[in-house]
Parts: structure tokens; sequence; C-alpha cells
């Protein structure tokens, strides 16, 4: 009789203990929910709007005030009746929430892709405790002089002779630079004013054989992109030095690998301390500009990160590594 009493009584004390911790789940499961309470706005994603990232404003981050970042965002020059991506190389970062975490939205109602003009494009980056951050740029629709299939045809003649089947986009790369400093001479001069760059590589490969680096960064840039070889522009941060200069952002990486960036510059530079220009990291050229002051002055924050791997030797510049 009384083992069954016992047995009865740390029954009795299992149920009681279990429902005591049943009753503190369902409290705390209630008290997250009511810290998480959150009002999700409808968000308006009609023509012109691109969203993406989180669907709205939690409003769940206590003592968040700082707004995200928006990074790759940079006014951009487009052929008329031509596709645009606005999304394409911009990246989100915040001080607490992940990219996915925040919502982004592109504005680009205001933008007339069939009409020859200047249009204002506004990303809208908001965390999840609503903080927001905007950034316009403007969007500018030319007509190109040199019809693109006429450029095309043209290149098709150059890259027959430089690429062979089962080439590297490295070797692809290098092919093309190698092409591009040999058979256009620097004169100092071009036609940049209305950033129409296809008309340029058109004069500067097949009419004057001669410019500025502009031209020779025009030049590859067609090449390149007749190859299928991603690539991004880079212009010199203004007001630093009196010139400007050009070139670009490539993207080596083979089909299923992660992207692979190296800078890419064609210009003939300064022979005793010339890059080679083809397939440079940031060390490189950071190396560069304590030899020219300036000379690769940009935007780090709107770019990829280029690969710190050296695969282009530049033993004259080694003494200006950081």
């Amino acid at each position: 009789m009384q083992i069954k009493t016992k047995a009865k009584r740390a029954g009795r004390d299992y149920m009681m203990a279990f429902c005591s911790l049943a009753a503190a789940a369902v409290a705390m499961l209630i008290f997250t929910a009511a810290l998480s309470l959150e009002l999700l706005p409808a968000l308006p994603d009609g023509s012109g709007t691109e969203t993406s990232g989180a669907p709205g404003t939690q409003n769940t981050v206590r003592g968040d005030t700082q707004p995200p970042e928006i990074l790759g965002a940079r006014d951009m020059t487009v052929y008329i009746g031509e596709p645009v991506s606005y999304r394409k190389n911009i990246r989100v970062v915040d001080n607490v929430d992940s990219s996915e975490e925040i919502n982004l939205k592109i504005d680009s109602s205001k933008v007339n892709l069939a009409e020859v003009g200047k249009y204002a494009v506004t990303y809208t980056a908001t965390d999840r405790a609503g903080n927001s951050n905007s950034v316009t740029i403007f969007v500018t629709v030319i007509e190109p002089e040199i019809p693109l299939e006429t450029l095309n045809a043209a290149l098709d003649g150059i890259i027959k002779n430089i690429i062979r089947p089962g080439m590297s986009k490295e070797e692809k790369c290098r092919a093309v630079c190698a092409y591009v400093k040999g058979h256009i001479a620097y004169s100092g001069t071009s036609e940049k004013a209305n950033g129409d760059w296809r008309s340029e590589a058109y004069r500067a490969l097949f009419v004057s054989g001669s410019g500025d680096c502009y031209s020779y960064f025009a030049a590859s840039k067609a090449l390149l992109e007749r190859l299928g070889i991603e690539n991004l522009d880079i212009q010199r941060t203004p007001e630093l030095v009196p010139e400007t200069h050009y070139w670009s952002l490539v993207n080596i990486a083979e089909e299923g690998e992660e992207a692979r960036w190296y800078h890419y510059d064609s210009t003939r530079i300064t022979p005793e301390y010339d890059l080679g220009g083809c397939l440079m990291t940031e060390r490189q050229i950071e190396a560069y500009n304590h030899v020219r002051e300036y000379f690769y002055a940009y935007d780090k924050s709107a770019y990829p990160s280029a690969c710190e791997k050296i695969i282009t030797p530049t033993p004259g510049l080694e003494p200006y590594y950081d």
C-alpha cells in the first residue's frame, strides 16, 4: 500500500511539473509573439517598380537608428530601345540586418527607354527597424551613331583572328588587351561627350586608329561585350586631378565559379611603370597611385571587390605595395 501511495504521489508530482513547464512555454510564446508583433504595410509594386528582400518594415529592432547603405548605384548611359538591369551589382548593407532582411525598392517608373532623354531612378532601402535610405541616379538614354549590327560585324573580324577555341576568359581578356594596345595610338583626344562608347570604339578601331584612355576603354568594352565577358565601367573620381581616366572591372570567372573581378586597363601607360594594365588587383593599382597620384582613384564602395591573388606580375610596382 505504501509503495502504491508513493507511486501515486510521484505521478502527481510529475504531472504538476509537466503542467508548470507547459504553462511556462506557452507564456514564453505569448511574450515572444508580443515582442515581434509587426505591421506589414502594402508596398506598391506596379509598373516601373522592383522590390526585393523583406516584405516590409517589421519594427522589431529596438535601438537601431542607423539606415542601411545602398552600394553600387551609379549613373548610367544606355542605348534607346535596349533593356536595362537596374538591380545588377546593387548591394545593401546594414549595421544590424542581413541583406536578405532589408527591403529594397527600385522606382524606375519615370524612365522611357524608347525616347532619348535623362531620367531619374530612385533606390530605397528599409531595414527591419524602419530606417530608410534613398539614392537617386540618372539614366541617360541616347541614340547610337553606329548601329550595333555594324559594330558587331566589324568586331567579329578582329575576334576570329585573336580568339582560339577553348580559351579561358582570362586568356580572352589578355588577347583583347594586347590587340587594343597594339592597334590604337595615343593621341590624347576622343569623342566622349555624349557617352556613346560604341561609336568611339568603332572610330578608334576602324577609322582613326588613335585616341585617349576613353578610346582604349571603349574599344576593349566593345570586344569584351561581344565575347560575353562581364565588365563594369570605372571613371576616375572627378575633381581629384584635372584629367579624367577610364578603365574597367572584368569578371573572368568561368561558368559555375564564384565571381573573379580584376581591374582591366588597356591604355598605354608610362613605360617605366607599365602595368600591362590587364587583370590587376586592388593592391597593384593602389601601388600605381604612388607613382602617379590619384591615377586609379575611384569609389570602391560602388563596385565588387577585386581579387587579391596577383595573376599579372608587376615587379616595377612591388616597392610600392602596402
